[in-house]
Order: C-alpha cells, then sequence, then structure tokens
C-alpha cells in the first residue's frame, strides 16, 4: 500500500510503534553507557586496590595482573602476563590449588581460604585467598528449551597479604597463654577491675584464698562475690572505705593488711593501670596470704615480751644478790670490831 494511501489512524498507529522502538533503542543505550561506565569503574577499582586482584585462564596462564599484585608479588604486568600461576604457588600448595580449581569449574562453590603464595624474591607470603569462576557470556549459548548454558572460561582470585597481621596475632595469643600462665602459677591472688570497678580477671590462687563457695563462682555474679567475701572480714568497713576511696583517687597506690575471722591475714596491695599517655584504664589488686608471717610476728613478740621479763627479773635478783652481799659485809665488819673490843 502506498504511504498516501494510508489512513490517517494508520498513520498514527506507525508512528507510535517507532516512538516506542525509540524508547527502546534509547533504553538499551542508557543501560549500555552504564554498563560502561560500571566496567570502567570496576576496571578502576580493579587497578587502584591494594588487594592483589589476578585473573587466569583454565590453564593457569594470568590473563589480569593490578597494582596490587604488582606491589604484593614483585613481578610487572608485563612480567605476570607472560606468567602461569603456578610461579606464585609454593610447591607444597601446588596440589591444594589444582583441587580448588577443578571443584569451581565442576560447579562447586569455594569459601575464601588462608593458602600461601611466593614472591619474585622467594619470600613466603600468607595470604587470605577469595575465588569466583569467570562464565563465558554469550547469546549463542541458549539450547532449544530457551535456557542459557555457558562455560567456565577463568578463575578470578583476590589475594590480601595476612602475613604481617597473622604474626601480629599469633604473637599477642602467645603473649595470652605466658600471661594466663603466669596468672594461674603466681602465689598471690590476682584481681583485675576496669575504670567503671567491674572485675576483668582473677585467677584461681584468689579464690582459693578467698575460700569461695563453687557456685559463686560458677554463677560469674560479681556483687555475689563481694558479698561472700565482706562477710568473711573482720572489719568489713574499712576493707570497703579503701576500695571507695581508691575509686575516686585513681592515680594512688594502696598497701593494708585484711583480716578474716578465721583468723587468716592477706596483704591487700593495689596500683592503676595508666597508658603512656596518662588514660587510666582500671586498677590491678594482689592478695598474698601472710597468716603465718603475722603468726611468727606474735610469737616472736610474745618471746620479747619473756624475754624482757626475764631480764628485769634477773637485773632484780643481781641487786638483791648485791644487797645481801653488801649487808653480810657490813655485818662481819660489825662482827670483827665487837670481837676486838671484847679482846
Amino acid at each position: 500500500m502506498a504511504q498516501e494511501d494510508k489512513t490517517k489512524e494508520e498513520l498514527i498507529g506507525e508512528i507510535g510503534v517507532l516512538k516506542k522502538r525509540i524508547a527502546e533503542l534509547e533504553l538499551l543505550n542508557n543501560e549500555r553507557n552504564q554498563q560502561q561506565q560500571d566496567a570502567m569503574r570496576l576496571v578502576t577499582i580493579v587497578r587502584q586496590s591494594n588487594d592483589a586482584i589476578i585473573m587466569q585462564d583454565i590453564d593457569g596462564g594470568i590473563t589480569v595482573w593490578n597494582r596490587g599484585a604488582e606491589l604484593m608479588y614483585g613481578y610487572s604486568e608485563k612480567e605476570a602476563l607472560e606468567m602461569n600461576i603456578e610461579r606464585l604457588t609454593p610447591p607444597e600448595k601446588v596440589r591444594e590449588q589444582k583441587e580448588f580449581i577443578h571443584r569451581l569449574i565442576a560447579g562447586e562453590a569455594v569459601a575464601s581460604f588462608e593458602t600461601q603464595r611466593v614472591t619474585k624474591g622467594g619470600r613466603i607470603l600468607d595470604v587470605w585467598l577469595t575465588v569466583n569462576k569467570l562464565m563465558e557470556n554469550s547469546i549463542n549459548n541458549v539450547d532449544s528449551t530457551g535456557h542459557n548454558f555457558t562455560n567456565p572460561i577463568g578463575i578470578a582470585l583476590i589475594e590480601r597479604d595476612i602475613t604481617e597481621s597473622k604474626k601480629i596475632k599469633e604473637d599477642l595469643e602467645r603473649k595470652t597463654e605466658i600471661l594466663e600462665a603466669q596468672k594461674e602459677a603466681s602465689l598471690d591472688g590476682l584481681l583485675i577491675v576496669d575504670e567503671n570497678g567491674q572485675r576483668i580477671l582473677t585467677n584461681k590462687r584468689l579464690l582459693e584464698l578467698w575460700k569461695v563457695p563453687q557456685h559463686i563462682i560458677e554463677d560469674k555474679n560479681d556483687e555475689a562475690l563481694l558479698q561472700y567475701v565482706v562477710s568473711k572480714i573482720n572489719d568489713p568497713k574499712q576493707f570497703l572505705d579503701k576500695v571507695k576511696y581508691l575509686y575516686v583517687h585513681k592515680d594512688e597506690k594502696s598497701r593494708d593488711e585484711i583480716e578474716f575471722k578465721d583468723g587468716m591475714v592477706l596483704d591487700r596491695y593495689s596500683s592503676p593501670v595508666i597508658d603512656k599517655n596518662g588514660k587510666y584504664f582500671g586498677r590491678i589488686w594482689t592478695f598474698r596470704d601472710i597468716t603465718e608471717l603475722k603468726q611468727a610476728e606474735q610469737a616472736l613478740k610474745k618471746d620479747l615480751h619473756d624475754l624482757e621479763v626475764f631480764y628485769k627479773a634477773s637485773i632484780g635478783r643481781e641487786e638483791r644478790i648485791l644487797e645481801l652481799k653488801k649487808q653480810i659485809k657490813e655485818l662481819a665488819r660489825k662482827l670483827e670490831t665487837s670481837n676486838r673490843f671484847k679482846g
């Protein structure tokens, strides 16, 4: 039908179809522009990331090598693109790498995990590895049912160097173990509280000294523990007053003795925990059993008292003996005088 023979309604319909097509094309163009922007943004992230971002083909050939990988492993991008990923793999990790690639290709999900890599200079790095399968994306991969099937074309790897952080963690764990051993091996009872007076740590020795019942230990109730200890002390007011005083005067050190109703005496020492910037973090208390020492001190005082009494008694006897000797001497003199008089 010639254009001039078309009715007005038919022309309006065709114009509507063309406008719809133009809108679809504009939408598609906008989506493509957005995809291009997203792709450019992704490229920038990949290139500038401090993590090593590497892509490899199915055979292990490196196809993408970012700045983070260059800094981490020492190979330039040009060198890396001519390498196989196994160049970065320590001999003892080659089997592990082949296994996770096989699992990915087979369709399994592989969670991030810790492994090791080797740098250009031969240094072994501990790395945290995240892997993803790269799939072919093509409209030609559609079967007769309309299902889109794709083939794996490579592996994307994100690798983070955790060598230093792992070393710090291991060092911290080792120091914590040493501290824990020292804490439990201590002959003194230890109590550490935070800046609000809340208990952070008590060692086994302290609970033994205080004779804390098992049910209070298991409940981990600070209020119940404090009430129990106070109930066992001869002068609970003095005990609590010192705690309250040091809660206010945070930077002061303190030493005193606590007498328990069962006769036990503990030496109590407290010092603040303050960092190099002067920030107060809490307080350390140590408790040492000095019951035998106090008993020995009391016994010594008694011995000294008895010795003093004996000494004074001895001095008194010596003075009496001297007086008697003097009297005897005087009587002898009188007797001699009397004899001369009689003669």
